[in-house]
């Protein structure tokens, strides 16, 4: 069976789940709010009470970086944690199981202790990668920009698989990104097409989102324009869920076919 044929018969799979299961789109629901949280709870106090100057020194720029590192690293330990409630629960029904939104909370948890470790990991390489892309005079280098942006591609492929696999195997962090690794080795087409279908599908329906937007340029009352900029706000993050939650089952349900070819 060729790999868009794959993808495809994986995808409908991924819907399906979608259908039968609407309690996992809570996953990525509450993903979305607590890194919304973090976020906001991180940056707000960091640029109003402790202002970057124009020429920071060492002490600043330590400061900032351990303060985005914290940021990086529970960003990334909310993301791990959810999907591994997504995976838990899709493998769950893939495996002839009727699986509940507990059901995947309960897998996260009795995994916590490896996705803190890999959120560490994760969050670390990827503030070190946003860094480089910060440079400013990386930026002026495209070499410099092109070795960034293959190293960042590099990070997410080897690591595409590794919340399933320290969800589902008995192997430390750093085995777990190895197999993942193998993994995409050979289903490098089938995660490249999860991929692009996940940017394919938000390009799609996102102007949707932005039509409410587009009408706020008539000049609408005031409460015509709130209502508008919520409708947005609120129909782009279920979008981003909805579309979290698919790639979610499908990584599942490609991690598992890896694993028996079927």
């Amino acid at each position: 069976m060729g790999v868009f044929s794959n993808s495809w018969n994986l995808l409908k799979q991924s819907i399906n789940i979608l259908r039968k299961d609407k309690e996992i789109i809570w996953f990525p629901i509450l993903s979305l709010t607590f890194v919304l949280l973090v976020s906001v709870s991180i940056i707000i106090p960091l640029i109003k009470y402790y202002p970057l100057s124009n020429n920071p020194n060492s002490t600043q720029i330590l400061f900032y970086v351990l303060a985005l590192l914290v940021l990086y690293v529970l960003i990334a330990l909310i993301r791990a944690f959810f999907e591994a409630g997504i995976v838990s629960c899709a493998a769950i029904r893939l495996n002839g199981g009727d699986p509940k939104f507990s059901d995947g909370i309960v897998k996260a948890k009795d995994n916590f202790k490896k996705i803190v470790y890999w959120a560490f990991i994760d969050g670390s390489v990827k503030l070190v990668l946003a860094l480089f892309h910060s440079n400013k005079e990386k930026k002026k280098n495209y070499l410099a920009k092109y070795i960034g942006n293959m190293l960042d591609v590099a990070w997410k492929a080897i690591t595409f698989f590794v919340v399933p696999v320290l969800v589902f195997e008995n192997l430390n962090v750093i085995d777990s990104i190895k197999k993942s690794a193998s993994i995409f080795k050979k289903t490098w087409g089938e995660s490249a097409i999860a991929s692009f279908s996940s940017i394919l599908l938000i390009l799609l329906f996102s102007w949707i989102g932005l039509l409410p937007l587009l009408l706020i340029t008539l000049n609408p009352p005031g409460v015509v324009v709130l209502g508008l900029v919520a409708f947005a706000l609120i129909y782009n993050l279920v979008l981003i869920a909805v579309i979290e939650c698919l790639m979610g089952v499908y990584k599942a349900a490609l991690y598992l076919y890896a694993g028996s070819g079927k």
